[in-house]
């Protein structure tokens, strides 16, 4: 990666919208081009959209510690998850992001509830000046760690009736199917 002395002048773009993302369904948790590309491939594709991006997307802070983001469009009613680009995060933004492994991280201990308060806090706070709408489980933690919520809305996804294993992600023209409940909770419980 090439230092920050070396890069030239960067007109960021900022996509704050990228903060009011729903999670990953269930049935699609660790079905990803990360896996499905492999880790030397995935690595090449990081250092390339981060050099030339050398910030965070959603937030703009300029970082040398940044982390590559799928960005997808879900269909909960057609169990679909369809890659539209990767994009570089500060790693605070992307952890308000993943709210279901942050929920996880703070339950077992792996962060401090100052440390999820911190992550939520900034999250909102873009969300908030850019009025953008949080997934819901994203209000549900700031409530439950005390986070302010003033100002800030929430969306729900509409209920999906797709079984678990009729989930699929769509990548590079290949249907990548999801996995049963039974294996998610053997994986994941």
């Amino acid at each position: 990666m090439k230092s920050w002395g070396d890069s030239k002048k960067v007109n960021k773009q900022l996509q704050p919208g990228l903060l009011g993302q729903g999670t990953i369904p269930k049935p699609l948790h660790g079905i990803n081009p990360r896996t499905i590309m492999g880790a030397s491939a995935w690595s090449k594709l990081r250092v390339n959209i981060i050099n030339d991006s050398p910030y965070c997307k959603a937030c703009g802070k300029d970082t040398l510690v940044l982390d590559l983001h799928e960005d997808y469009a879900i269909n909960y009613v057609e169990g679909s998850l369809i890659l539209k680009q990767y994009v570089p995060l500060c790693k605070t933004c992307h952890s308000f992001i993943h709210i279901g492994l942050l929920t996880v991280l703070i339950s077992n201990s792996d962060i401090s509830i100052f440390k999820g308060q911190q992550i939520i806090q900034h999250g909102l706070n873009i969300c908030r000046d850019n009025k953008i709408k949080v997934f819901y489980h994203t209000t549900a933690l700031a409530e439950k760690l005390r986070v302010d919520t003033t100002g800030i809305s929430s969306w729900t996804p509409p209920p999906s009736y797709k079984a678990w294993t009729d989930w699929y992600l769509e990548y590079e023209g290949a249907k990548h199917k999801g996995m049963s409940k039974k294996a998610w909770e053997g994986k994941y419980r």
